[in-house]
């Protein structure tokens, strides 16, 4: 059996994340990263919306890999 692997790509405008590994693969999308500014939106705020993103897959299995990719002002 191929271990799960997650992938997540952070985008302004978009966050698509995916899941391989099992029988059946999986992807969903979530509104994108809003531009940090230091005010309003902070690092929580960032990791919320990946969390998110994530959580639209509904339960994941145990995974030994993930990947994430984010441009220059989401990182």
């Amino acid at each position: 059996m191929t271990p799960a692997v997650l992938a997540v790509d952070a985008g302004q405008t978009e966050i698509r994340v995916a899941l391989a590994g099992e029988r059946d693969p999986r992807r969903a999308c979530a509104p994108g990263v809003l531009r940090l500014d230091g005010a309003a939106v902070g690092a929580d705020q960032v990791a919320g919306a990946l969390v998110a993103a994530v959580d639209a897959l509904g339960p994941l299995p145990a995974v030994e890999t993930v990947g994430v990719g984010l441009s220059g002002f989401e990182a």
